[in-house]
C-alpha cells in the first residue's frame, strides 16, 4: 500500500503515545500523511502527556506502544478518562498470553504485531476508526484459548459437584477411553444402566458430547481449587458407588 494520503478516506483523530522521541515524532509525521490531510495526529511521550491529549485533542483513536514505560497504565487511562476512542497496541507479541489478555481486558481494539509494516498500520488505524477491530489469526487463538479456560474455570465445581459418585466414575472412564460397553464391563453393571448414568452427567454438565464431559474432569482435576472438593472427589475403585 502507498504510504500517501488517500484523500477520500474519513477524517480521524490520532494520538500516538510512544516515549521513544525518534520513533513519536517519525509515526506522527507518517500517520499524517498516510490518512489524510482532514486527519490529525498528536503525540505524547507519558502518562501525564497522555492524559492532557485525551482532554485537549479527544482523539478517535489511540495507539500505545508496548514497550514504552507505564503503557499498562496508559491503557488504563484511555480506557477511564476516553473510553470512545478505539485503541491500538504496536509492538505485540503473539506469543505472550498474559500481555495479550492484558490488552483484551484493557479494551484494546487492534493489534500490531511486530512484523506489521506501516502501511499495514495505517490499514488497522482507519479499520478501527471506523469501528472495527483488528486481531492477527495468532492473537484471536491466545484470546480464544483465555475464553475456553473462564467458561471452563467458572463452570467446573458447581456443575461438577451435582453428579452422583457412580456418575464421577463413569465420568472418569469415559476421559480414559472407555466405551459405553466397555464402561459397563468394568463396573459390572448393565449397558442400559451406563447409558442412563451417561445421559444424566452429560445433561447436569450442560455438554452435548462426552469428549466435553471429559475435559470439564480433566480441567477441574488440573486446577488448584480441586484441593478444596469434597472427598468424594478421590479416585473410587471401579465397581463400587450407587447404581
Amino acid at each position: 500500500m502507498d504510504a500517501g494520503a488517500d484523500r477520500s478516506a474519513p477524517s480521524l483523530r490520532v494520538l500516538v503515545v510512544d516515549d521513544s522521541r525518534l520513533y513519536r515524532e517519525g509515526l506522527v509525521h507518517l500517520l499524517a500523511d498516510g490518512l489524510g490531510v482532514d486527519s490529525s495526529v498528536v503525540a505524547a511521550s507519558s502518562l501525564s502527556g497522555s492524559l492532557l491529549q485525551l482532554a485537549m485533542h479527544e482523539p478517535d483513536v489511540v495507539i500505545v506502544n508496548l514497550a514504552s514505560y507505564q503503557s499498562d497504565e496508559i491503557l488504563a487511562a484511555v480506557a477511564g478518562r476516553r473510553p470512545q476512542a478505539h485503541v491500538v497496541v504496536v509492538g505485540v507479541d503473539d506469543t505472550d498470553q498474559g500481555q495479550v489478555i492484558g490488552c483484551a481486558e484493557a479494551g484494546v481494539s487492534g493489534y500490531v504485531t511486530r512484523d506489521y509494516s506501516l502501511a499495514d498500520l495505517i490499514d488497522v488505524v482507519r479499520d478501527v476508526g471506523a469501528g472495527g477491530s483488528h486481531i492477527p489469526p495468532r492473537v484471536s487463538s491466545a484470546l480464544l484459548r483465555r475464553v475456553q479456560e473462564v467458561a471452563l474455570r467458572r463452570a467446573t465445581p458447581a456443575c461438577l459437584d451435582n453428579l452422583t459418585e457412580r456418575e464421577i466414575q463413569i465420568l472418569r472412564l469415559i476421559g480414559a477411553g472407555f466405551s459405553n460397553q466397555g464402561i459397563a464391563d468394568e463396573l459390572t453393571i448393565e449397558l442400559h444402566t451406563v447409558k442412563n448414568h451417561v445421559h444424566s452427567l452429560l445433561t447436569k454438565l450442560g455438554v452435548r458430547r462426552r469428549g466435553e464431559a471429559a475435559a470439564l474432569l480433566s480441567h477441574w482435576e488440573g486446577s488448584p481449587a480441586r484441593s478444596a472438593s469434597p472427598s468424594r472427589w478421590s479416585t473410587a475403585p471401579a465397581g463400587l458407588g450407587r447404581d
